[in-house]
């Protein structure tokens, strides 16, 4: 798993739950876990956070800039990738404030808490603030 990240460019922190999930660790081939798809498809949907009805911690990785999208196989040179990542970062970061807002507004006694430079593993990229937050928002 550690060769894996590393080619792709990741740090070698990628859950094992996500690779076992997503591959056939004897073949190296992908495969789709039906439950694995469904939890993706859920996730496609609005949460439905009226139906929330105790205080809730929501935590947010944001991007804190367009390089940060910047993928290790891009052409970094090529303009027009660099103006597909910059609207990728603009709608990225729009499209988060827009659901900090709302899980904020819909939740009594929310809070919502936005990473910045963290990626979709904001448990391991930012393992510490992370843990702070939960500690404080529970102590509270």
């Amino acid at each position: 798993m550690a060769a894996y990240a590393e080619r792709i460019g990741r740090s070698g922190n990628i859950p094992e739950g996500e690779m076992l999930a997503t591959y056939d660790v004897n073949t190296g081939r992908r495969t789709f876990n039906q439950l694995y798809l469904e939890a993706i498809m859920m996730g496609l949907e609005p949460p439905r956070y009226s139906e929330i009805r105790v205080p809730a911690l929501g935590l947010y990785a944001v991007p804190g800039s367009a390089e940060s999208l910047m993928e290790n196989w891009y052409d970094q040179n090529d303009s027009l990738v660099q103006a597909l990542v910059r609207e990728l970062y603009e709608r990225e970061v729009q499209t988060k404030m827009a659901q900090v807002a709302r899980f904020d507004n819909e939740i009594p006694g929310s809070r919502a808490i936005v990473l910045t430079d963290a990626n979709h593993w904001i448990f391991l990229s930012h393992e510490e603030e992370v843990l702070a937050e939960i500690r404080e928002f529970v102590d509270g």
